[in-house]
């Protein structure tokens, strides 16, 4: 094997490829690693859970309000029937990240105030619509 190692990534990691090839492999195998203070829940693969979180969060009124909407929009149900389904305590995760090597997205609660007066919010998204009539001959 001229010019081939052993990636060595993780322990049980025994693919042999090129310098180019084994550090693209071992940057896709440690993204797909979890670290002690993330959970990936098999129903949602591409979805990893981070900390901080609140293992007790109770949402007030609104919150529940609000997601119920969403959902009740998502799954094309009424409000009230998913209200009744959200539970009273909950656990609330402060950051998200997209597995294999995708965005890292923090939530508001994740920060401070003053880090939040400081960085970016990408939590927000515009949208444009932009119509066209055409003429059908």
């Amino acid at each position: 094997m001229a010019g081939k190692e052993l990636c060595l990534c993780v322990p049980s990691c025994t693919k042999a490829l090129g310098r180019v090839q084994r550090e693209r492999h071992r940057k896709r195998v440690q993204a797909a690693l979890l670290t002690a203070t993330e959970k990936q829940y098999e129903a949602f693969p591409s979805t990893i859970l981070r900390s901080p979180r609140k293992q007790n969060f109770q949402p007030d009124q609104d919150l529940r309000r609000r997601i119920s909407l969403y959902f009740a929009r998502i799954y094309d149900r009424d409000a009230a029937e998913i209200r009744n389904l959200i539970p009273l305590t909950m656990t609330r995760w402060g950051k998200v990240r997209i597995a294999n090597g995708g965005d890292k997205i923090r939530a508001r609660c994740a920060v401070s105030l003053a880090q939040a007066l400081s960085i970016r919010d990408s939590s927000f998204i515009r949208v444009r619509l932009i119509y066209s009539f055409f003429e059908v001959t």
